[in-house]
């Protein structure tokens, strides 16, 4: 299991209660940030881990850089100062960004796919969209 892709189902389902007046499906966003809910889930700096099992132990230590756009856009109001704190990490002076945090911490040198520059983008559309 992938947090990123419970941040970013999160964030379809709040899209989809703003635009249809209403939560189609409460209890599956319940369930999909109290998995994020567990501290596994996080690194201890905050950043989402990239592959949990279906009991929340760790598969895959590192966290790359998706999963924090994703936490992003899904991040509650209380959530955001901490989400783009941890998003900022990964942002480099030069305008470019690390891939991906390393299961020691450090931030990798490693070149990035195109995809996370769609991520990135849509992060921050998100986070420049009013919600209602």
């Amino acid at each position: 299991m992938e947090p990123g892709h419970h941040c970013e189902w999160l964030w379809l389902l709040e899209w989809h209660a703003r635009l249809a007046g209403g939560h189609a499906a409460p209890e599956a966003a319940a369930a999909l940030r109290g998995f994020l809910g567990r501290p596994a889930a996080r690194r201890p700096e905050g950043a989402l881990r990239d592959v949990l099992d279906s009991t929340g132990a760790v598969l895959e230590p590192g966290a790359r850089l998706w999963p924090q756009t994703e936490w992003l856009k899904a991040a509650t109001a209380a959530e955001r100062p901490a989400a783009a704190r941890v998003l900022g990490a990964y942002l480099r002076e030069d305008g470019l960004w690390h891939e991906r945090r390393l299961p020691d911490g450090s931030l990798s040198h490693e070149p990035a796919p195109a995809s996370s520059l769609y991520h990135l983008s849509c992060a921050i559309a998100a986070t420049a969209a009013p919600r209602g």
